[in-house]
């Protein structure tokens, strides 16, 4: 590669990087948004009713999305991409329905018919998910990076005009969702392949190969059934503090995601290159420092986070000041997680994450039965220390020295 060459593709790469961070950053800043608005018009015990169904929801559908959008953004490693990445979306497409129907048993047994929002939030969340690692995987950062602000802003916008006007329409907000999730569709069925079936054998096969891929996509939400375990032991007024407060700090994480997005395939195509342990080591100061600056600012986003919430939830500053911590730890723990499936080692990754975060639910579990909720600080600090020296080991120390940046 020449000199110029070079150049044109570090400017290329700097200025999708650029992009993705600051699109995540407006996708954060719309979840947030939109969850906080929705927090304050249904108040807490409304709002727990619908993060039950939210935390079960992201499990079920991280349980029948078998990896697929962390298979797909190693396209750049496949012998026939378009054929993968369309039995890929078919598998995404029959997890989604059936996360869609198990959710919506939930919130009617639950009967709380807000909690049907949830239904919709997480259908489209899923297929928005699969959308924006199929458009990173073929190289298509930009509208990887459009895709999901799109999704994010949406639902915000329109919830925030109905506070505006004083009024509250749970059906508009959920038709926000379905159009967005309707609207992501469009460029992957107009590039799939049509001698792949929907009911195909290979659909199948492809999904029998993606174990461990589903096992990475699997683990981080074991997490996700802390409100249910919670509201065995708690009341809903805590398990609403509870749930809000991971649902507005988990955006802090989504930066270091989007870098992960984007330096998964790059890492991919590097593989056995010395600009693999150069592309790798950068990542991995990049989302420490960015961690080190969520830890250092804890206390003043929890300070801010109460504030837009209101005085009821005044009793979840120290829960928000644990959390924005965890939020660094996680930051770092996403590098080395990149890494491994970089090397296709994503049941590594899996094994990890997935031990992490059931020590956690132990934790919590025993945490709110001795301690109730005013302790409950200490289970993030617990999980995400865990997760993250169990990556550290792996990403770093399991292959020798000579060979551990070119598997």
């Amino acid at each position: 590669m020449t000199l110029l060459n070079r150049l044109r593709s570090h400017k290329k790469f700097g200025f999708a990087l650029v992009f993705r961070v600051i699109s995540r950053l407006l996708a954060s800043l719309g979840q947030a948004g939109f969850l906080l608005l929705l927090a304050r018009e249904i108040g807490p015990s409304q709002f727990g009713a619908v993060a039950v169904v939210l935390a079960v929801g992201y499990v079920f559908s991280a349980i029948t999305s078998f990896g697929s959008s962390t298979r797909v953004l190693r396209l750049a490693a496949e012998d026939d991409r378009k054929r993968t990445a369309t039995r890929l979306l078919y598998i995404r497409l029959w997890g989604t329905a059936l996360s869609v129907v198990g959710c919506t048993v939930l919130a009617l047994f639950g009967s709380a018919t807000l909690a049907l929002l949830a239904v919709f939030i997480i259908a489209s969340d899923q297929i928005v998910d699969y959308v924006q690692a199929y458009f990173a995987g073929t190289t298509r950062q930009l509208w990887s990076s459009l895709i999901i602000v799109i999704q994010r802003l949406v639902p915000f916008v329109m919830l925030g005009t109905m506070v505006l006007l004083g009024s509250f329409s749970a059906e508009l907000i959920a038709l926000s969702f379905a159009s967005t999730m309707a609207g992501s569709l469009i460029v992957p069925f107009r590039e799939r392949s049509t001698a792949v079936k929907f009911w195909s054998r290979e659909v199948w096969t492809e999904l029998r190969s993606s174990t461990g891929y589903w096992m990475s996509g699997l683990a981080p939400n074991i997490s996700q059934l802390q409100p249910p375990l919670l509201n065995l032991v708690l009341d809903a007024s805590s398990v609403g503090l509870f749930a809000i407060t991971s649902r507005l700090t988990n955006p802090l994480t989504i930066l270091v995601g989007a870098l992960q997005t984007l330096l998964i395939p790059e890492l991919a195509r590097r593989r056995g290159t010395p600009q693999f342990h150069k592309l790798y080591r950068a990542s991995v100061v990049a989302s420490a420092a960015y961690g080190l600056l969520l830890c250092a600012s804890a206390w003043i986003i929890a300070d801010v986070m109460v504030f837009m919430l209101g005085g009821e939830y005044a009793n979840a500053h120290t829960l928000i000041v644990a959390m924005t911590v965890a939020s660094g730890m996680s930051a770092l723990a996403q590098a080395y997680q990149s890494k491994l499936l970089a090397e296709g080692r994503p049941a590594t990754a899996a094994w990890m994450v997935g031990v992490g975060s059931a020590i956690g639910l132990v934790a919590l579990l025993i945490i709110a039965v001795l301690g109730g909720a005013h302790w409950l600080w200490l289970s993030p600090l617990v999980t995400q220390g865990v997760i993250a020296s169990g990556l550290a080991y792996s990403a770093n120390a399991r292959l020798p020295r000579v060979a551990r940046h070119s598997r």
